[in-house]
């Protein structure tokens, strides 16, 4: 398995991808979590070791660690169709989220369309945005729609899954919207 690790400073949280499963986690900093600027604890720095992710948190005062061998009871299946769209048109695709969690999951829906707060020429609909609790599997309907304006190329699509202490996501293994050249 292949890690990537990242400090999610303006979100008060640590992340990894596994690239092999196409899978992101990401590990809230401080419960509950935080919710405004102001409670942000500045955790600028971060190393591995001993199955571990260690931190620091300049305002906090503290060095905290992220058990790195802790599995979060709910997940996502990897999605490993192509979901291959062109300008104006729509599709649909069925994602898995196993596992339980007494609490709510919250899904969010997220893509590299643009950086502005809403992107303009892609929309990305869940069919269930908050999930009570989960025993088993839940099935999530994703609706990917762009605009006749959309440039072609190759995007990516996560979807995250999240208790507010832990967030489960699936990125779309070769799942490229728009128009797929060659």
């Amino acid at each position: 398995m292949v890690r990537w690790w990242f400090n999610e400073h303006y979100a008060n949280r640590i992340g990894v991808i596994d690239t092999l499963r196409g899978l992101l986690k990401e590990y809230s900093l401080s419960n509950p979590p935080a919710n405004k600027t102001t409670q942000i604890d500045s955790a600028l720095t971060f190393a591995l070791g001993e199955s571990r992710v260690w931190f620091t948190e300049l305002t906090a005062n503290y060095v905290g660690y992220i058990d790195t061998t802790y599995k979060p009871s709910y997940s996502f299946q990897p999605y490993n169709e192509n979901l291959n769209l062109t300008r104006g048109t729509s599709k649909t695709a069925t994602l898995t989220l196993q596992g339980a969690s007494e609490r709510n999951l919250t899904l969010v829906p997220s893509d590299s369309d643009d950086r502005l707060p809403k992107p303009q020429s892609i929309s990305v609909t869940v069919s269930n945005e908050e999930i009570n609790t989960i025993h088993g599997e839940a099935k999530i309907t994703l609706t990917v729609a762009l605009s006749q304006e959309f440039s072609p190329g190759g995007y990516e699509l996560l979807v995250t899954a999240t208790d507010g202490l832990v967030g489960q996501g699936v990125v779309g293994q070769g799942v490229y919207m728009g128009f797929v050249v060659g």
